[in-house]
């Protein structure tokens, strides 16, 4: 487990109009389709300097402090969000979807409805986010995803699960040891099959929906979670 005391100097954000600091996530992904899902962040990282909060025993965030505080937050920010992706890694290719705004009500979050693809095919993407009031992106994040194969086909996968990530016993400063060991396997999808976030007993207890996804942006902003979500 880390202590307090080191973990205060992780990941050190710096400010942009909008962010992708909790990364990107694809799912739900079929021979023809998948889901992409992306946030808009404040900062292009995770709060670095914020308080330690975790483990046992659980109690809730001490008063006067915001969740946004918290080592490891990743505030939401108004946003425009945005998807190209293609069969080519250079996406010269590329298929790019509208832009769409995120506010707070989706928690500046927007998951991008993909179809039209290729069985067993290689697809590479980039996300991207800018401020409302910009033409430019100010963050992209590159990664890959591919699809299934044809029901009838005869194919080897590789995948990985996990289970049990409890936060107050993280292991290294980037992220689990174990999302490192995943990464170099190279998996074709990850399984991940319940308690990826503690809300009743790892701190903060959870008592509002800011604190909620305060437990999801800590866990997710972690540097080896974000890389291994975008190739897995």
């Amino acid at each position: 487990m880390i202590s307090p005391g080191v973990a205060s100097a992780v990941l050190i954000a710096t400010h942009t109009a909008a962010g992708l600091a909790t990364g990107v996530k694809v799912g739900e992904v079929t021979t023809d389709s998948a889901i992409i899902w992306v946030r808009a962040t404040e900062e292009a990282g995770r709060n670095g300097r914020g308080l330690w909060f975790a483990g046992r025993p659980a109690i809730p965030v001490p008063d006067g402090v915001r969740p946004e505080q918290l080592l490891g937050a990743c505030p939401g920010a108004p946003g425009v969000v945005r998807v190209r992706y293609g069969t080519s890694q250079d996406l010269a290719d590329a298929t790019a979807t509208d832009w769409v705004k995120v506010e707070s009500d989706t928690n500046f979050a927007h998951s991008f409805a993909i179809d039209g693809l290729k069985p067993a095919t290689e697809y590479f993407y980039a996300a991207e986010a800018r401020d409302p009031g910009s033409e430019e992106p100010s963050a992209t994040l590159q990664g890959r995803f591919g699809t299934a194969p044809a029901p009838e086909a005869n194919t080897d996968v590789t995948f990985t699960v996990v289970t049990g990530m409890y936060y107050g016993d993280l292991d290294d400063l980037k992220g689990f040891n174990a999302y490192a060991a995943m990464t170099q396997l190279k998996p074709d999808f990850l399984v991940p099959t319940g308690d990826t976030v503690y809300y009743d007993n790892d701190s903060p207890v959870v008592t509002s929906l800011d604190v909620a996804s305060y437990h999801w942006q800590r866990m997710y902003s972690l540097p080896r979670l974000v890389e291994f979500h975008l190739t897995a």
